[in-house]
């Protein structure tokens, strides 16, 4: 399982009900891949999420919804 080592929050549009999210996910092993979500804030769920790169590994999804969460809790326009 690839482990997330960082999230970097490019752009956020944050709305009432939900998030608009554009940024970058760094795994180990130097994997670098662009990102799109949309967090639900109500429901704290991404509704939608789809990465630039196709993984052959899984990765912790429930451990990247919290590090999306977090940097875009921390993200400062």
């Amino acid at each position: 399982m690839l482990q997330i080592t960082e999230v970097n929050i490019y752009s956020i549009d944050k709305g009432e009900d939900s998030w608009a999210i554009e940024g970058e996910i760094l795994f180990e092993d130097d994997l670098t891949s662009a990102f799109e979500a949309t967090y639900l804030v109500d429901e704290d769920e991404l509704e939608s999420f789809s990465l630039e790169l196709v993984l052959e590994e899984d990765y912790n999804t429930r451990t990247l919804k919290k590090r999306i969460v977090e940097a875009a809790n921390d993200f400062e326009d």
